[in-house]
């Protein structure tokens, strides 16, 4: 869809039917072009009868909305589908919201209590649940635990892709080194 202010929806089946109607949602929200499907695949029988009559000389003036203003619809339409799914998606705790700590209460929570914290980025991230299950290894990943691996992470050891950044901002980031 280009637009969610009207109810009509893009539909093939019912621009098969229809012989074009299916994209009804086109039509509304750009009223002055006259196609309703506007990509070469939509069904949309009435306007490739319209483009073969002005193509013959029989038809003219046939007006049509500029791409760029319809792709901008396409992506707002897209942009909003995208907000709603990511709504539902736990990212952890927001950056704003964790608690700060000094290099020394830091290097302190791991000494002094036995966190198996290691710092990323200048974020803290408690690895205890996920030392089992890391794939280079317990030995490799326990290696760092109460130092910044940030060097190793970002490709020093192993370039971590987004999957694993995902993972250990949502489920263990827990604090920020200030």
């Amino acid at each position: 869809p280009y637009s969610d202010e009207q109810t009509p929806r893009d539909n093939w089946i019912t621009g098969i039917i229809t012989l074009g109607e299916g994209y009804h949602n086109f039509h509304h929200a750009f009223p002055n072009d006259y196609r309703n499907g506007v990509r070469w695949y939509d069904v949309d029988i009435t306007k490739w009868m319209l483009w073969s009559l002005e193509q013959l000389g029989l038809a003219t003036n046939l007006k049509r909305f500029p791409r760029n203003e319809i792709m901008k619809g396409r992506a707002a339409m897209k942009l909003k589908n995208a907000e709603k799914f990511a709504k539902r998606i736990h990212y952890g705790t927001p950056i704003e919201e964790l608690p700060m700590f000094t290099a020394s209460e830091f290097v302190a929570e791991v000494r002094e209590r036995g966190k198996k914290w290691l710092v990323i980025e200048g974020f803290i991230y408690n690895i205890e649940e996920f030392i089992k299950m890391h794939p280079g290894g317990p030995k490799l990943i326990m290696g760092g635990i109460g130092k910044d691996m940030t060097n190793a992470f970002n490709g020093g050891v192993y370039n971590h892709h987004y999957s694993a950044r995902n993972l250990m901002n949502s489920t263990m980031r827990v604090g920020k080194i200030i």
